[in-house]
């Protein structure tokens, strides 16, 4: 559905981020296109992930 990025390219990050121990989350979202603000029930899931990934890893 994303003709922007093809999801087989995050997967792909996401195993060589894993590979080489690197912080990271992925939340797969099957049948969503790229852009993530189209749905405010999508844009909010996002937002809580990535807050919460910056909370965990980038604050004190």
């Amino acid at each position: 559905l994303d003709d922007l990025v093809p999801v087989e390219q995050a997967d792909r990050l996401a195993e060589k981020l894993k590979e080489n121990t690197i912080a990271f989350k992925y939340h797969r979202l099957e049948g969503w296109p790229h852009t993530m603000d189209l749905s405010v029930e999508v844009n909010k899931f996002c937002q809580y992930h990535m807050d919460a990934f910056l909370r965990e890893n980038l604050m004190d």
